[in-house]
């Protein structure tokens, strides 16, 4: 078909959506097989020279839209063009934005007159390919439409909305990658979700001004925020923050903030001073209310970008200079519970009727009963976790996946030219928590503790270094820091030194333990006060033998010692 017949054919299709309300262009209840939306996409990138589609590796596509015909990202201080990323189907049976963003794409690149000269629009049409190819019925159990869905996972079982950080997926590694190219300013990840029942169709994550920090976050909580309710409420898809209640009614308690850790699109964007915003359209509206909702908020988004594009260059290139200096890294929040504003929040009553499976009472929704009531609603956040930047970070030259992923997401590394000694900061696991069930391929560490000494530390020809003075420091840090509940230590990437690789034999160690307490005066006045202090552990071989191997020589220095080092800062 050539452009010609393919122009007039996408202009009476057109003409049919947006004829009636340009605002509301989705009426049906069925979303796009893969293979229909990657075929739709090549026949926009056909349609109109604004608009590029491109594979960086197989089935994994995104498409440009650019007025200028920009092809690539603007220079780090170009203040005069934004770019805005949108991702969807990152949860393939959540298709709102799928649809919404193709619909979008299309009413752009017909009528050229809407695209903004100065923000270079990523859309990402499907981000989970295999999920989405896993198609069905029956998933999304209790969400109205589409008729058929993919599925939340990837080809390997993986909820991608949790490896930002841990990168387990081939898709999340080429997501991270297209990330380091385009370096977006503006970020939304498309949603949808349920938990609780209320009035509106759409409801909005948006990055904590507390965990994104710096003049960003000044932005994004002072303007852009309010921006997009207000234009929401104008285009008639009134929005509340995200709903985050599980298992009962928001009302009269309230509820909290959903703080994005590292692992989830929006706190690994947040890293990176990107503004990140999380659509979340209710599952239990009809489907095309939920495609049209994520359509408006599309376009208000955009014209948002467009109208401050000077401010959000300005804000963060300040940030990526400057924010390094002027605080310590926080990590780990946690919702303030001591802070809250009042939401006029539009819900359901909530009520119980007997259940007709079971002999119980259950809780229901009463939509013949809406409700507009004051609540409180836990806004805020605060870091359990703050540190010091160092200079830099070493890290011994066998750890290539850590150095991988780092490199993945375009951190500086650079490698010693030779054998050296340093005084670096040395990290020992003091506690830790071991995860009982696997997550999400995985056996996640909790509550780690660290104790930091400074040592004198050989390192050797072709460690590597990675300096602290570079845009992304922030990741760097979330990456390294062993006490992160993100960190690569807590998902595992450095356990091998959490078990002791050597030890002895009793009958050969009695006689030793004699001599070493002999050689060492300062091991035996040790050892005494700890017989003083533990009567009952004297009486063990096996007590009595650990104390002294491990406060001996044999020690492995390896144990417990996290193979990340500090060079702190002068």
């Amino acid at each position: 078909m050539n452009k010609l017949v393919l122009f007039i054919t996408l202009q009476i299709i057109s003409f049919f959506l947006f004829a009636q309300k340009k605002e509301l262009p989705f009426k049906g209840n069925s979303s796009p097989t893969y293979e229909e939306l990657i075929s739709a996409y090549r026949q926009l990138d056909a349609l109109s020279e604004y608009a590029t589609l491109l594979s960086p590796t197989p089935n994994f596509y995104y498409l440009i839209i650019d007025k200028n015909k920009n092809l690539s990202p603007p220079a780090p201080e170009d203040k005069s063009r934004s770019v805005l990323m949108v991702m969807n189907g990152i949860h393939p049976g959540e298709s709102d934005g799928i649809d919404a963003s193709y619909l979008w794409a299309q009413d752009l690149l017909m009528h050229p007159e809407k695209i903004a000269s100065n923000v270079t629009l990523v859309i990402i049409p499907i981000y989970n390919i295999e999920g989405m190819v896993n198609r069905k019925q029956y998933t999304r159990c209790g969400q109205v439409g589409p008729e058929k869905k993919g599925f939340r996972a990837d080809g390997m079982n993986l909820d991608l909305n949790r490896d930002f950080i841990k990168m387990d997926s081939w898709i999340t590694a080429t997501f991270v990658s297209l990330f380091k190219v385009w370096n977006p300013d503006v970020f939304i990840d498309t949603h949808t979700s349920n938990g609780a029942d209320y009035q509106y169709t759409m409801t909005l994550i948006t990055t904590q001004q507390e965990k994104l920090g710096g003049k960003m976050a000044e932005l994004v909580h002072a303007d852009a925020s309010r921006f997009l309710y207000n234009d929401m409420k104008t285009r008639g898809w009134e929005m509340a923050p995200y709903v985050n209640v599980f298992g009962r009614s928001p009302i009269p308690n309230g509820y909290e903030v959903f703080v994005e850790s590292p692992k989830y699109s929006t706190g690994f964007t947040a890293l990176h001073h990107t503004l990140g915003f999380v659509a979340e359209t209710h599952m239990l509206k009809p489907y095309a209310d939920r495609v049209n909702a994520s359509y408006a908020l599309l376009k208000s988004l955009y014209t948002y970008t467009s109208d401050n594009t000077i401010l959000i260059r300005q804000a963060r290139i300040y940030d990526k200079q400057n924010s390094m200096f002027e605080a310590p890294y926080e990590s780990n929040f946690k919702v303030d519970k001591n802070d809250s504003i009042i939401l006029n929040f539009k819900g359901y009553a909530y009520e119980s009727k007997p259940s007709e499976v079971g002999s119980y009472q259950r809780m229901f929704y009463n939509r013949n009963k809406p409700v507009s009531v004051k609540i409180p609603y836990f806004h805020k956040c605060k870091p359990e976790l703050v540190i010091q930047a160092p200079a830099a970070y070493v890290i011994p030259k066998q750890w290539q996946l850590a150095r991988y992923k780092l490199q993945l997401a375009g951190v500086e590394i650079n490698e010693f030219p030779e054998d050296t000694f340093l005084n670096l900061g040395i990290y020992r696991i003091k506690n830790i928590e071991f995860a009982k069930e696997p997550y999400e391929g995985h056996f996640p560490h909790k509550n780690i503790k660290v104790e930091k000494t400074i040592e004198r530390t050989l390192v050797r020809a072709g460690d590597i270094m990675i300096p602290l003075n570079q845009g992304n420091w922030k990741y760097v840090m979330e990456c390294l820091e062993p006490e992160t509940e993100d960190g690569f230590f807590a998902w595992n990437f450095f356990d091998p030194i959490l078990n002791q690789k050597e030890g002895y034999s009793d009958y050969v160690f009695e006689d030793e333990a004699k001599d070493l307490l002999l050689k060492f005066p300062e091991l035996a006045v040790w050892f005494n006060t700890w017989k003083i202090e533990n009567p009952d552990k004297a009486n063990n071989q096996r007590e009595v033998l650990n104390f002294i191997y491990n406060h001996s020589p044999y020690k492995e220095a390896e144990l417990k010692r996290v193979p990340v080092y500090r060079l702190e800062a002068q």
